[in-house]
Formats: structure tokens, C-alpha cells, sequence
């Protein structure tokens, strides 16, 4: 004891005359830094296990991260049907992949991973066996004690596996048993776990070397020590060292084994005990071994501990040793209480010692990560069922910060009994929230032996979001726990503090939950005023007596009618029909959508029809500023056409319509503008250049005035001559005609017209479209049929078509308007999205999405089923990053079940339009549609 209380006095005479171990040669102080990440979680990621234990964590020559857990799949016992399985991250820690199984044994337990890589770059990765049903000793479950030997079935082996690819695939194991194990008296050889050696320094350089343990059994008694395996060849062949010496009072190790290297090719062990860690060194590599002795410092509850060799001395700047401790019980006899510390003497004294973490607290495994903070991987809260595994990365100086406390932010999500199903069969991700989801969070301290109180704020919701517990939102309370109610696509920023019992505010974190899915009604009526007391037509179109509405039905107005015709039936008692809606999603985030609004007519295009243009500011949660844009009984207003030019939107919309020649108050193409991103709109002009080029008139009510979806934007257009961005508006019905423009609609040219194409005509109706990676154009289009599939067509940016047909069969026909996005950013940038209907009878909302970003071959998924779907467009939202969907549909309930609008005065679909936002994460949930039925 005097030795290291005499050793620690001279280490701190040194570091304080040596102005910070010579940090001023260095570059600056950096400021401490922690942060922590789940990894493995069984109950997400969807491999069947119970529980993940024993960490194993290499970085590699090439800068790949390799964890490697048990896998255990029954039980959390060590005799559980272990596999081995692998997470690789190339990006820091910051992704990883999918789970993978590298070793399994069926029925049997493969346990103890330790990682290596050698000079040369192969990954060597140790790991013991044990048939079923039996261990290192008689245990619960019927399990037995293996045999002791080299040889049979019901003997404990070590095996090897390799990779020379950085981790991607791995060899055939190799069993080594012959050479892991002594003699016949070998009861077992336990490799680690953790990870192993491959010596940088001193004579042995090169020189790899596995820690490993030892148990015997001769004449019914045991003995067990610690000795290492080691190669001098790559990994080729290995050699067993002498067994490490007892200590002088008799402690024999025998347990949990890991080394790290000293200074000059010295190798230090460190083996698991009651009281303090067993310390042992090796002068010529791990051949041989000095005594045993009990390290003062480390104090160890009995586990498994982690070395990791941080940097070697460099002139006056001191090296550095971690280890990490676990150093008491919580709760009865779980281990917790963990220490981080640093030597500066080659282990010889530890004298710095920080708190790690309160809670429960098991093995981990340290890497040096490749942008130079500190890895560990780390079973945190294990209660004896399961273990959170998490990577926490953090720096030296928050190690040697005694008040760098650090939280993190624990988070079980809750589903609900009543949420948003889009399909029988799909399920939600475990680690996935949706609307009406909760989230059960629960703060945790890393640095701390304070009591600590906690404060909630909900800094950033989207929609209605909110947290329940009032103990801790906005004031501190020693209260650590909270729940979170998502209603809104998009981010949920929440920000917890701590303060100690000072009062003084120690840490504080900033954590997101995302929303992947959320939806609402956009416009249409209240669906709780509906009444059975009324039946057929009136139950939806409501009942009007004596010029005096008594039932209101699906009626509903706009919040701004000053410019409709107070004489028409829809806007003196409200409307009842929406249709043909359209939504824009601006460059900032801002939503624009307009719609049909009306009563039943005659046809889908009666007189009175009028738009209704509406704006959302928070995703779609809730719309704004909806007003009539113009109305007359004598005239017909519909189908537009928005696109944004600079700081403006323009909306093109057709006046009249050729089934009602009569009602002529409005002829050809109209503009409206809004220069303050949809919340007022200008006077609608009519657009005679465009009625002229389109009909040969400028005052004419022709059957090709109508666009069809949203106008085109091509960037860096180059057009007869002309430079600049531009916008196509397409027009329907034959001769159908596209119409381009390149200075914001002052001039217009033909940039396709079906009359040059003789072939086509009839072969395009509502069109939608996007502008491809390789800047053509691709145009899906509506049949009048219900059969086969929707029309594809491509064109260069000289107005040549391809006719592609139902040639590729990506989409249904269903003799109805879909919508078309191409995904600027995200897992399917460049592809393209569709959104349509499944059924004959228009129903089930559907979303495709292309395989690659030529748009050949799409995979559809049900968004919706059992409900009306119809006319519907989609749109990529920049600021939320994802998708923006409006469309014809029957309307749900708080209970999210249908309101089936059947008996009506028209379709199903047509007396609601309903609004969903959702991640491309959430398209990969859904369930596929086999869109190729009876075809």
C-alpha cells in the first residue's frame, strides 16, 4: 500500500510541474464531450432474441466499428441458445446495419466473443462452446456440468473465426480446443470476453494474444487460473502460456479475463473478484506471468471489466490507461454503481475516478472510435430480463471534468388500443411512433453522485403534442420520468435539465422524437353532426326546408366567402362535395392545397362549381386562409394548376366547361397569383394567350381548357433559343395540349400538342408527372377504364414523346386521377412516388414508389383500406422531409374507423378530402399491394 501512495505522490508532483502533462505543445483544450445511443434492442429489432449480453467492440484498421453481442434467445441465463451476432457501423457509431448472425449452434451455446484484429488486417474472433444443456457447472433448467477433457459430445470447446473483408462475412470456425485447453483434466477454457491484444510495441510487436481463463477438475475438486493464447504469425497458429501465478494469500484468478498493453511491450491482465481487480504482468509477451495481487484502486463487485490503452507516452505528455469498474449492488445483488478511470503510470496508480453511471450496470468493451473520442459498448439496466445495450461515446476531458455530468434520455414506446391502421396486417415497428402514440421517457445521469431534479419542456410540437406528467414540465422536480403524446408529422424537440442540490443546473439535453405518420380531415363536414334520424341523399346532403337549413348533414363552409355567389345553394347553406383536390408543397414548408367546392349538379362540372384555395403552416395539421377564389352561378370555375415562381405561386384554373356551354360567364384559362405564400390571392385574370393557343380563341369555352395536376418546374431550361427556369401547365381533354412558359406566364409556347401525334390521341387524360434524374419527363396518365393499367409516357425537353403504354404494368387502371412526386432527398431520392387507388370501385389509397430513379418498376403499398378513396395528389413536404398526401375520401372517426357516406347523393369518396403526411421509414412499413390481380 505505501508503494502506491508513495508512486501517486511523485505522479502528482510531475503533473503539476509539467504545466498539464506538456498539453501546451498540443492543440487546444477540447471541452468535454458524452453522448449515448442504443444499439442492440430485441424488442426492435425483429431477430427473435429475449435479451443481448457480453459486448464485444473492435474498431479497424479501416475505420469499421464491430459490436458483437450473445444473442439469447430463450432465457438470459449464460446457457441460453446463444448465436453471435454482429452490427457494423462505417460511419462512427452513428448508423449501424441490420443485425447479423455470424455464429449460431442451434440448440447449443456459443458465448464470449473476443474480437482481434492483426497486422495484416484479418479480424480473428475467439468464442467458446457448450452443447445443450450443459455448462461450466450445474445450473437451473436442467442443466448439467460439461465433462472435463479434448475430446467428445458433452465437452466445452473454443473455436475461431476470421474475416478479411472488415467484418462483412466470416470464415468457417476452426475449433481449437486441443490448444486452448491444458490437458485432459481441462474442464473449460473461457476466451475473455471482450477483446484481445495485437501488441504495437517492444520485441513481441505484432505479437497477438487472446485473455483467457481456466477451469480443472481432477478427483472431484477444481482449480482455475488465467493464462493467454498468442501468435506470433497473424493468427496462423497459437501457443498457450504458462499459467498466471497465485497471489501470495492465495487468490488464483480464474475469472473474466482482459489485457492491455504498457508501455515498451509490457502486458497487463486484469481479472475479475470480490473486492478489487486481480492485477497481473507479462515481460515477454504473455508467455509468462508475475504474481497475482489486488489492485487498491479497483474496486470490483464482481464483473467483467474493460482495459483500453488510450494513447502511449510521448515525450513530457504522459500515457494513458481507462478501465472501467463496476464497483457495487443495487436493488438486492444487481451490479451497478460504475466507475470511469485514467492512470497516467501504467496502471500503477488510478487516480482519477469518476462516477459512470448510478443505475444498474454490467459488462461494456472500449474501442478508441475513428474520430478519436472513446467507444463503449455497454450493458446498461440490466434487471435480470433485459439489458438496454448502448454505445456511449465520450472524450478524455469528460473523464477528468469532475462535474461533466451528462444526460440521456431513456424512451419506451406505448401504442395505443386506437391508432391508424392502414391495413389488417401492418404492423408498426417497435422503435417507430405514429399519431396517438406515446412515449414513456425516463432521464438517466452519467457523472453524477448527486441526487439530481429534472425539468421537461416540449420546446418544439408539432400539432397537438404534449407531455402528461405537470411534476417536472417546466419546473424541476425530483421526479425523472415523463410521457409524450405525438399528433403531428414531423420532429418533437424536448429539452430536460438537472439541477444538483445546490439548485445550481448541472446538464441538460436536447432529445427528438419523430412522428412517422399522422393524418386528418383537410376539408369537408363535421362528421358529428351527422344523424341517422335522417336517411339516403339527406344524410349528407342535409335537409333544407322553407329556404332555411334544419339539418346540416355534410355541409360546410370556408372560413373567407366574400367572393362567392351568395345565390348559389353551396355558399348560401355550405357545400357538401369536395373534389379534385391538388397540394403544393413550398419551398420553406408552407402547404397550399385548393379543391372542388359544390353541390350536387348535373355532371362532375356544373355551374356555381367553384375552388377553394387553402394554406397550411404546420404540415397540414391545420388549414388557414381558405377562401372562395371567384363564383357564379353562371359560370363554372375548377381544375387547377399551381406551381411556385420565385416568391410567388401561380394557380391556373379553367373558366367554364364544355358540357355547359350556357354557363359562359367565365372563358378559357384564368391566373390567380399570391404573393405572401398563399394567404391572399390576386383578382383572377383571364389568360387569352393561353385560351388562344390552347382553342384558337381567346374567349372560348373548349373541352382542352382544364389542367390536369400541378404545373412542372424545370430548372435551366433551354427552349427555342431561350434559357432560364421554366414551368409546363398540361391541359386536358383532347387534343390535349402542354403549355410552357420560362418567364412566370408573360409569354406561353406548345410544348407538346397531341395533334403533331396522331397515335396518342386518346391515350392521355389526368396526367401527373415529374421531371427524372436524367431530366425527361415522365408522364403516368388515367385511363377510361378499370382494367389493365395507366398509361406511361415519357418526353425529352424538346416536347417528344415515348409512348410507353401499359407496357411496364406499375399501375392500375381505375378510371381515376393519381398523384406524382419525385423524392428530392432521403432512402428513395431520385425515385418516384404515385399515389392512387387499388379497387374498381375507387377505394384504397395506395402509394407506389419507383425501384430505381428512371421510374421502370414500382412497388405499391396500401396506405388506406376499407375506406372510398378517389381524385388525389402527393408532394414532397422540405421542411418536415416527407411526403404530403391529399385525396377524395370517406371521412374517420376519433376511433379511426370509417364513416362509410353510402346512399349519397354521389361517390363515397367525394364529400371529405382527407390530409396524410408520413416518412419514406413509414412507406417500408406498409403492406405491399399485388396490384396484378385477375390481370
Amino acid at each position: 500500500m505505501k508503494n502506491y501512495i508513495l508512486k501517486g505522490v511523485i505522479l502528482f508532483f510531475y503533473i503539476t510541474t509539467t504545466h498539464f502533462w506538456g498539453q501546451q505543445n498540443t492543440s487546444a483544450k477540447q471541452s468535454p464531450v458524452f453522448g449515448i445511443s442504443t444499439v442492440f434492442d430485441p424488442q426492435t429489432d425483429n431477430m427473435g432474441y429475449h435479451n443481448y449480453r457480453i459486448p464485444s467492440l473492435l474498431v479497424t484498421k479501416k475505420e469499421s466499428v464491430l459490436a458483437i453481442m450473445e444473442g439469447r434467445k430463450d432465457m438470459n441465463h449464460d446457457h441460453a441458445k446463444n448465436d453471435l451476432v454482429l452490427k457494423r457501423s462505417i460511419d462512427n457509431g452513428k448508423t449501424w446495419s441490420s443485425p447479423k448472425i455470424i455464429v449460431s449452434a442451434g440448440n447449443n451455446v456459443v458465448m464470449n466473443p473476443v474480437m482481434v484484429q492483426s497486422d495484416t488486417g484479418t479480424i480473428i474472433l475467439t468464442y467458446i462452446y457448450f452443447p445443450e444443456k450443459r455448462h461450466s457447472s450445474n445450473r437451473s433448467h436442467g442443466v448439467k456440468q460439461v465433462e472435463p477433457g479434448l475430446k467428445g459430445d458433452n465437452i466445452e470447446k473454443v473455436y475461431m473465426t476470421r474475416s478479411e473483408d472488415d467484418g462483412v462475412s466470416w470464415s468457417t470456425p476452426e475449433e481449437i480446443t486441443h490448444i486452448a485447453k491444458s490437458n485432459k483434466y481441462s474442464l473449460h477454457a473461457i476466451s475473455g470476453p471482450g477483446v484481445g491484444l495485437s501488441l504495437k510495441n517492444g520485441k513481441f510487436k505484432s505479437r497477438i494474444i487472446i485473455p483467457m481463463s481456466e477451469t480443472f477438475l481432477r478427483k472431484g475438486v477444481k482449480t482455475s487460473n488465467n493464462y493467454a493464447l498468442y501468435s506470433d504469425d497473424n493468427g496462423n497458429s497459437w501457443k498457450h502460456s504458462k499459467s498466471i501465478p497465485a497471489s501470495l494469500n492465495g487468490k488464483t484468478g480464474g475469472n473474466e479475463i482482459q489485457m492491455v498493453e504498457l508501455e515498451d511491450g509490457v502486458v497487463m491482465a486484469s481479472i475479475r473478484d470480490k473486492g478489487h481487480r486481480l492485477i497481473s504482468k507479462s515481460y515477454d509477451g504473455g508467455k509468462t506471468w508475475s504474481r497475482l495481487s489486488a489492485h487498491p484502486d479497483l474496486i470490483d463487485t464482481g464483473c467483467m471489466s474493460p482495459l483500453l490503452r488510450y494513447r502511449f507516452k510521448n515525450g513530457n505528455i504522459p500515457g494513458v490507461l481507462i478501465h472501467v469498474g463496476v464497483t457495487g449492488r443495487l436493488d438486492g445483488n444487481k451490479r451497478g454503481k460504475s466507475i470511469i478511470a485514467l492512470s497516467y503510470d501504467d496502471g500503477e496508480t488510478w487516480p482519477v475516478q469518476k462516477t459512470l453511471y448510478t443505475g444498474k450496470f454490467d459488462y461494456s468493451s472500449l474501442a478508441i472510435l475513428p474520430d478519436g473520442k472513446i467507444g463503449m459498448l455497454a450493458e446498461y439496466d440490466f434487471d435480470g430480463d433485459r439489458a438496454k445495450i448502448k454505445l456511449a461515446k465520450f472524450n478524455l476531458e469528460w473523464i477528468k471534468d469532475p462535474n461533466a455530468i451528462t444526460l440521456s434520455l431513456e424512451k419506451k414506446i406505448i401504442k395505443p388500443d386506437i391508432y391508424f391502421k392502414t391495413h389488417p396486417d401492418h404492423v408498426i415497428p417497435a422503435a417507430m411512433v405514429i399519431q396517438k402514440f406515446q412515449v414513456q421517457m425516463e432521464t438517466k445521469s452519467h457523472g453524477s453522485q448527486d441526487d439530481l431534479s429534472y425539468q421537461f419542456e416540449l420546446i418544439d410540437a408539432q400539432g397537438n403534442a404534449k407531455l402528461t406528467n405537470h411534476k417536472n414540465l417546466n419546473t424541476f422536480s425530483s421526479s425523472n420520468k415523463n410521457f409524450f403524446v405525438a399528433d403531428w408529422y414531423g420532429p418533437n424537440v424536448i429539452k430536460v435539465a438537472a439541477k444538483n442540490n445546490k439548485g445550481v443546473t448541472v446538464a441538460s439535453i436536447l432529445d427528438t422524437i419523430f412522428v412517422h405518420f399522422s393524418h386528418n380531415q383537410m376539408a369537408g363536414g363535421d362528421i358529428k353532426k351527422l344523424s341517422k334520424k335522417y336517411q339516403g341523399k339527406e344524410y349528407i346532403s342535409g335537409k333544407i326546408i322553407n329556404d332555411s337549413l334544419v339539418y346540416t348533414g355534410m355541409r360546410f363552409f370556408p372560413s373567407d366567402i366574400s367572393k362567392g355567389d351568395p345565390s348559389y345553394e353551396g355558399t348560401k347553406f355550405g357545400a357538401y362535395q369536395t373534389k379534385e383536390p391538388r397540394v403544393l408543397a413550398l419551398d420553406n414548408g408552407v402547404l397550399v392545397a385548393s379543391y372542388h367546392y359544390q353541390v350536387k349538379g348535373v355532371n362532375d362540372a356544373p355551374p356555381g362549381l367553384t375552388l377553394v384555395i387553402t394554406r397550411s403552416l404546420d404540415g397540414g395539421k391545420t388549414w388557414i386562409d381558405d377562401q372562395i377564389l371567384m363564383q357564379n352561378t353562371n359560370g363554372v370555375v375548377a381544375y387547377s394548376s399551381m406551381v411556385q415562381w420565385g416568391n410567388e405561386v401561380h394557380c391556373y384554373f379553367a373558366g367554364g366547361h364544355s358540357s355547359h356551354p350556357h354557363a359562359n360567364k367565365y372563358k378559357g384559362v384564368y391566373r390567380t397569383v399570391s404573393k405572401d405564400q398563399g394567404k391572399t390571392w390576386s383578382q383572377p385574370e383571364a389568360m387569352k394567350k393561353m385560351t388562344k393557343l390552347l382553342t384558337s380563341k381567346i374567349d372560348t369555352i373548349a373541352p382542352n381548357q382544364s389542367p390536369t395536376t400541378n404545373a412542372l418546374s424545370i430548372p435551366d431550361m433551354e427552349w427555342k433559343g431561350k434559357k432560364g427556369d421554366a414551368y409546363i401547365v398540361p391541359f386536358y381533354v383532347d387534343p390535349v395540349k402542354f403549355l410552357i412558359t420560362l418567364d412566370g406566364g408573360k409569354s406561353w409556347d406548345v410544348f407538346y400538342d397531341v395533334l403533331n401525334y396522331p397515335e396518342y390521341e386518346g391515350e392521355l387524360n389526368e396526367i401527373s408527372w415529374v421531371l427524372l434524374e436524367d431530366r425527361t419527363i415522365y408522364v403516368v396518365s388515367r385511363r377510361q377504364s378499370k382494367t389493365g393499367y395507366k398509361n406511361e409516357m415519357l418526353f425529352d425537353l424538346e416536347g417528344n414523346p415515348t409512348f410507353i403504354g401499359q407496357t411496364r404494368k406499375n399501375h392500375k387502371a381505375r378510371r381515376c386521377h393519381q398523384g406524382a412526386v419525385k423524392v428530392p432527398e432521403g432512402p428513395f431520392k431520385g425515385r418516384v412516388a404515385v399515389a392512387s387507388n387499388f379497387s374498381d370501385d375507387r377505394e384504397e389509397a395506395t402509394i407506389a414508389i419507383s425501384d430505381t430513379d428512371m421510374a421502370q418498376k414500382f412497388t405499391t403499398k396500401f396506405l388506406t383500406t376499407n375506406a372510398a378513396w378517389g381524385y388525389c395528389h402527393i408532394d414532397w413536404n422540405p421542411k418536415l422531409k416527407g411526403f404530403v398526401l391529399v385525396g377524395e375520401s370517406e371521412p374517420f372517426d376519433k376511433n379511426e374507423q370509417v364513416v362509410n357516406m353510402d346512399d349519397g347523393p354521389d361517390r363515397n369518396e367525394r364529400f371529405s378530402l382527407e390530409f396524410f403526411a408520413f416518412s419514406p421509414e413509414f412507406y417500408d412499413t406498409l403492406i405491399e399491394a399485388d396490384i396484378h390481380t385477375n390481370y
